[in-house]
C-alpha cells in the first residue's frame, strides 16, 4: 500500500511539519531573547544569583538549544526515512 496516495498522508504530513517548524521557531525566538538579555543579571534574581552563574546559566541554555535543535531535525529525518522506506510496516509484519 503506497501512503504518498493517501489524504491522510497529506494531512499527517502537513500537521507534522509545521508542529516542527513551530517548535523551531520558538526555540530561535527564545535563544534570540537569550542573547539579548545575557548582560544583566533580571531584577527578579539579582538578589539570589551572581552573575558569573547567570553567565553560566545562559551559556548552558543556549548549548541546549542548540543541541535540540539539530536533534530535532535529526529525529525529522530519521522518522520520514522509517516513514517513506516501509519500516513501520516491516515493523508491523515482525511484530503480528
Amino acid at each position: 500500500m503506497t501512503y504518498t496516495n493517501h489524504w491522510f498522508f497529506y494531512l499527517f504530513a502537513s500537521v507534522y511539519f509545521f508542529h516542527e517548524i513551530l517548535e523551531t521557531y520558538l526555540t530561535l525566538l527564545n535563544r534570540k531573547h537569550v542573547l539579548q538579555h545575557r548582560g544583566e543579571v533580571p531584577e527578579y534574581f539579582k538578589e539570589s544569583i551572581d552573575f558569573a552563574t547567570y553567565q553560566k546559566s545562559i551559556a548552558y541554555n543556549l548549548e541546549k538549544a542548540n543541541f535540540g535543535l539539530l536533534m530535532r531535525w535529526i529525529g525529522v529525518g530519521l522518522t520520514w526515512g522509517i516513514i517513506l522506506s516501509g519500516g513501520f510496516d516491516k515493523l508491523g509484519e515482525q511484530l503480528s
